[in-house]
């Protein structure tokens, strides 16, 4: 069986991990289309995987919708996935100029369908043989608008026994000498609206005025970085909170931790909260999305609303009771053996089988 798979973003995210993993994990003939210059581009390089570039983002660009043509052409897949956004509306439009192979689409956010024709009509695609959503609540919003028997439920899943092996406690501390003796609060993932960064500094001003020692870290890249840099230089927090840019090494970025605070607006089921309950880092995020479906609220972690208060309260209970901490974090492991990769990998693949079964 071959896979054409089809990812259009710029950044490194839990996403594009899973989507590496299933690549490198199956046995399957997989080629990537991606975008040139991009944290997947640099990957296939380096791992020397077969993958097709393209230099534009935009679906409509007639250059991507070539491109898109010519490697489908070139590669004869069984199946094509696509696993943005983006990556979608490529993939049907580009079905408009030739005999495009079954389709596969991942939905990993938990925002509404936008309510336009396009959007309902693309999702609705006699050509979308299969809509795979990574949560429950991923599957409720989409299923207003689609079809449920289109839909399929496979969770994202960790390779528990690799990720414990990148576990280092002094990771950060040993490259910023200045977190030394602090307690240390992570934000992990893009600098973008979604994550909702700006939230995560208002949370820290409030936690820095009562707990000195409290430091703050930004690991990430993104259109957002001036704006954050200016709100932190507005509430006078250049000493508290630090931006590392991208980490390659984000399991022994989190596993140095001392807490992992979660802002973002909408959400699918996170891997960085899977990296956090596999290194055993306690996790205070905002009730959103799939998050409920990982985090049970006072025992594999903290759950609270968008008010900065209320999460700052949250995370100052963590960070100053050290029962609740391991107990959260010892709950969270057990949890996060629940999330095996192979188990998501299995169902792809038996989706896979069944799409081609019938056509």
């Amino acid at each position: 069986m071959k896979i054409l798979h089809v990812n259009l973003e710029m950044h490194w995210g839990g996403g594009e991990k899973q989507l590496i993993q299933l690549i490198e994990e199956s046995s399957l003939e997989s080629v990537l289309i991606c975008i040139r210059s991009s944290k997947l581009h640099e990957y296939c390089l380096a791992k020397q995987l077969p993958h097709y570039c393209m230099s534009s983002r935009s679906p409509y660009n007639i250059q991507s919708i070539s491109g898109f043509i010519k490697a489908s052409k070139q590669y004869k897949p069984d199946i094509i996935h696509l696993h943005t956004s983006k990556a979608h509306t490529l993939g049907v439009i580009a079905g408009w100029f030739y005999q495009s192979p079954p389709l596969v689409v991942t939905r990993r956010m938990s925002t509404p369908l936008k309510d336009n024709f396009f959007s309902k009509y693309k999702y609705n695609h006699s050509g979308v043989k299969k809509i795979i959503c990574v949560s429950q609540a991923v599957k409720n919003v989409v299923s207003r608008k689609v079809d449920k028997q289109k839909l399929a439920t496979i969770y994202g899943g960790i390779n528990i026994s690799q990720t414990e092996e990148r576990i280092n406690r002094n990771f950060l501390a040993t490259r910023y000498p200045q977190l030394v003796g602090k307690r240390v609060i992570g934000f992990v993932g893009s600098l973008t609206d979604v994550k909702d960064p700006l939230l995560f500094i208002e949370v820290a001003a409030r936690i820095s005025q009562r707990l000195p020692d409290a430091a703050f870290i930004m690991i990430g890249e993104g259109e957002l970085k001036d704006d954050l840099l200016n709100r932190v230089n507005q509430l006078n927090l250049t000493k508290a909170v630090h931006f590392t840019g991208f980490i390659e090494a984000s399991v022994a970025a989190i596993s140095s931790l001392d807490l992992l605070l979660i802002t973002s607006k909408n959400e699918g089921i996170p891997n960085v909260i899977l990296e956090a309950f596999v290194t055993k880092t306690p996790v205070v995020a905002v009730d959103v999305g799939g998050i409920p479906e990982l985090i049970q609220n006072d025992k594999t972690g903290k759950l609270s609303s968008r008010e900065p208060e209320e999460l700052a309260k949250q995370a100052i209970e963590v960070l100053t009771n050290s029962d609740l901490s391991e107990m959260l974090a010892e709950n969270a492991y057990d949890k996060a053996l629940e999330f095996n990769y192979q188990k998501g990998i299995d169902h792809t693949l038996r989706l896979y089988e069944e799409i081609l079964s019938k056509n």
